[in-house]
């Protein structure tokens, strides 16, 4: 899948796509994981 992304914006590697675009994905799995903890403090209160 990397390799098709690398392809579609036009980046020299799929390794350049991943390190453009990884940061994206570990923030959002950190602002998905304070949403799921503040949800659960919610039912449990």
């Amino acid at each position: 899948m990397s390799k098709t992304v690398q392809e579609n914006l036009g980046h020299a590697t799929p390794e350049f796509t991943m390190k453009v675009y990884a940061h994206a994905n570990e923030t959002m799995k950190k602002n998905s994981a304070a949403r799921m903890e503040d949800t659960i403090k919610t039912l449990l209160t």
